[in-house]
């Protein structure tokens, strides 16, 4: 599963951390326990610091990462860096996952959040998931908290403009970025270095502790 879920994320060119990466197969294994009442991984979830995590995890990807089904690669964009995990070997989503409805649910998941940002997955996994609802830290995760019918997914919300004020405010903004397009191109930037104090730095080592 753990194979398939970076291959998808390949296909539909997104990106995955280890905390990315986990909380996929979770939300993979809610829908195939909706359907047949047992997961996929067979991890053993628990609430752990902040969330779902499983203590086979790290063992795992250490395993694939030895025998090169899986590698890791520096990753950098939007300022942020990181390690991305890359699939050595290909393996189609449908070759994991035998039944259509389990499949296409699972995969509906990965592709919602292949491209997008960790924190906004995290919010989800935390809050919206029916096993972290009422879970007691250091617990196992109770699975039959997931309800039959699957739960909306998470969408990008619409203005609610009409199209005809989309329009008019599309051809505004394509106006005001020709008449500022090279605007201050050659202006020195100045500014000040951010300061951090010890409660940040407590807990960007957290984090980081999180993520080893």
């Amino acid at each position: 599963m753990l194979l398939a879920t970076l291959t998808r994320i390949e296909e539909v060119e997104g990106t995955a951390n280890k905390t990315k990466l986990l909380k996929l197969l979770y939300l993979t294994d809610i829908e195939f326990f909706r359907a047949t009442g047992d997961t996929l991984t067979g991890f053993d979830w628990i609430y752990y610091l902040y969330g779902p995590w499983s203590g086979e995890y790290d063992g795992l990807l250490k395993q694939l990462e030895a025998e090169g089904a899986i590698r890791l690669e520096a990753w950098a964009a939007g300022g942020i860096e990181g390690e991305r995990i890359v699939p050595s070997e290909r393996l189609p989503l449908e070759r994991v996952i035998a039944s259509a409805d389990v499949f296409f649910r699972a995969r509906r998941q990965i592709d919602t959040w292949a491209d997008r940002g960790v924190p906004r997955l995290l919010d989800y996994v935390y809050f919206e998931t029916e096993p972290m609802q009422g879970a007691a830290k250091m617990e196992r995760l109770d699975f039959g908290k997931v309800s039959k019918e699957p739960p909306r997914l998470y969408r990008r919300t619409k203005s609610g403009a009409d199209s005809g004020t989309l329009r008019s405010l599309r051809n505004k903004f394509a106006s005001l970025g020709k008449e500022t397009a090279g605007q201050g191109a050659w202006e020195p930037i100045s500014h000040t270095p951010a300061q951090f104090d010890e409660k940040y730095l407590a807990a960007l080592a957290e984090f980081e502790r999180e993520e080893q």
